[in-house]
C-alpha cells in the first residue's frame, strides 16, 4: 500500500508518512521518526557538554546503524514502493545525514558524477569532517560503514598487485595502465616503498581535475618521469571512438569503472585491454558484490546506483570477451564485498604487431 498520510501525532517534525498494508505506520516511518529524535538528542547532549566525545559517536552511530539496517531490509531491490518509500526516508532523513562532508559530496556529486577524485581521497584519509556539530560524528559512522571499508582495503590490495607484477618481470620495466584512475593513490603507494620496483605507470581519467590531482601527488613524491597522464573517455576508447595508443602492457587494471557499465560495454573494454597487454600480461577490474550491505542506503539516500555483480557474473563476462578460455581469478578485499576479477593473455601468444616497450601515450 502506498497511501502517504498526514501524521502529526508521530511527530510534529514529519508531515507525512506511508502506511503498511494494516494501516499502521509503515517501519519505515517509526524508524526516521526514531532517528530524527536521536540526532536531536545528540545535538543537545553536545551543547550541554554532558557527554564525551565516544558517547556521543556512540549514540550517533547506533541512531544511523539502526536505519541503515531498516532501509536495508525495506528498501532492498524489488521491494514494494521502494522508489517512493526511498524518496521519504531521503527527504526526511538527509537534513541530518547531509552534515557529513562525504555524504553530502557523495549525494551532490560537484564532479558530476558519483566517485569522484576527491571523494575516493577523502574515504582513503579516513579523516571525519562535517559541518556544525554532528557532522563530524555522522562523518565517522559513514567511513566506518562496510562499503567505505572496502573501498579502502582495495587501495591496499592494487598496492600488492602492482608490487607483485613488478616482481614478475625478472629485471624488465614493468608497464602497467589504470583506467579511470581517481587520485591513484595505490599506484604512489608502491612508488613510496623504500626500494620500490621498476616500473612506469599511465593514469587514464575522464576528469582533468582528477588528473591534476594525481599529477601533483606524483610531483611531491618524485615520480614525474615515471607516471603518465591522459585523459581521455575510457569508453569511447574501449569502442573505437577515442584513440589511444600503449606500448605493451604487464598490467591494465579499473577498480571503480565497470560498477558504471552495461555488461557489453565491460566486454569491450576487456577486448581493448587484452589487445593491449603483453603475451603474459594481466587484466583486473573490480566490481561492488551483489550481496553488498550497504546497496540500499548507497541508491536510495546518496543517489549512488551501482551494477552490483556476483562472482559467476564476473567470469561470464571474461568468457564473452577475447579472454575466452582463459582461468579467471576471483578475489575480494577483506569484507568481502569489492570484488576482483583478473586473467591473462596467453604466454604464447604472438605479441602485438608493432608492440614497443615502455611507450608513452
Amino acid at each position: 500500500m502506498t497511501i502517504i498520510d498526514a501524521a502529526p501525532h508521530l511527530d510534529s517534525a514529519i508531515p507525512s508518512f506511508p502506511l503498511s498494508a494494516n494501516g499502521m505506520p509503515h517501519p519505515l516511518a517509526l524508524t526516521t521518526a526514531s532517528f530524527k529524535a536521536a540526532m536531536s538528542a545528540a545535538d543537545k547532549l553536545i551543547i550541554g557538554g554532558r557527554a564525551s566525545d565516544d558517547d556521543v559517536q556512540a549514540q550517533v552511530s547506533a541512531a544511523c546503524n539502526a536505519l541503515s539496517d531498516q532501509i536495508r531490509v525495506h528498501l532492498r531491490a524489488g521491494a514494494p514502493d521502494v522508489d517512493e518509500l526511498g524518496a521519504f526516508v531521503h527527504r526526511e532523513t538527509y537534513p541530518y545525514l547531509g552534515l557529513s562532508t562525504l555524504i553530502d559530496r557523495s549525494y551532490t556529486k560537484p564532479r558530476g558524477y558519483a566517485g569522484d577524485y576527491l571523494t575516493l581521497q577523502m574515504v582513503y584519509e579516513d579523516k571525519p569532517d562535517g559541518v556544525r556539530r554532528l557532522g563530524p560524528y555522522i562523518d565517522r559512522w559513514f567511513l566506518g560503514i562496510p562499503a567505505s571499508c572496502a573501498v579502502k582495503n582495495r587501495r591496499q590490495l592494487l598496492r600488492d598487485i602492482i608490487i607483485d607484477t613488478a616482481r614478475r618481470c625478472h629485471g624488465r620495466t614493468a608497464a602497467i595502465t589504470s583506467l579511470a584512475c581517481g587520485p591513484a593513490r595505490e599506484i604512489f603507494d608502491t612508488f613510496g616503498e623504500a626500494q620500490y620496483p621498476d616500473l612506469i605507470a599511465t593514469c587514464l581519467d575522464i576528469d582533468d581535475q582528477a588528473l591534476g590531482y594525481a599529477e601533483r601527488i606524483a610531483h611531491s613524491v618524485g615520480v614525474t618521469g615515471r607516471v603518465a597522464f591522459v585523459q581521455a573517455n575510457v569508453v569511447k576508447v574501449a569502442l573505437g571512438r577515442q584513440t589511444l595508443e600503449l606500448g605493451d602492457q604487464d598490467l591494465v587494471y579499473s577498480i571503480g569503472l565497470i560498477d558504471y557499465l552495461a555488461d557489453h560495454l565491460v566486454v569491450k573494454l576487456l577486448d581493448w585491454i587484452y589487445h593491449h597487454l603483453r603475451p603474459g600480461g594481466t587484466a583486473l577490474v573490480g566490481n561492488f558484490d551483489i550481496d553488498n550491505p550497504d546497496r540500499a542506503f548507497m541508491d536510495h539516500l546518496l543517489d549512488w546506483k551501482l551494477i552490483h555483480r556476483s562472482p559467476q557474473d564476473l567470469e561470464d563476462l571474461f568468457a564473452q570477451s577475447r579472454f575466452a578460455g582463459a582461468p579467471v581469478e576471483v578475489r575480494r578485499e577483506a569484507t568481502g564485498i569489492n570484488l576482483f576479477a583478473s586473467a591473462s593473455r596467453p604466454v604464447n601468444e604472438i605479441p602485438n604487431p608493432g608492440s614497443r616497450d615502455h611507450t608513452r601515450v
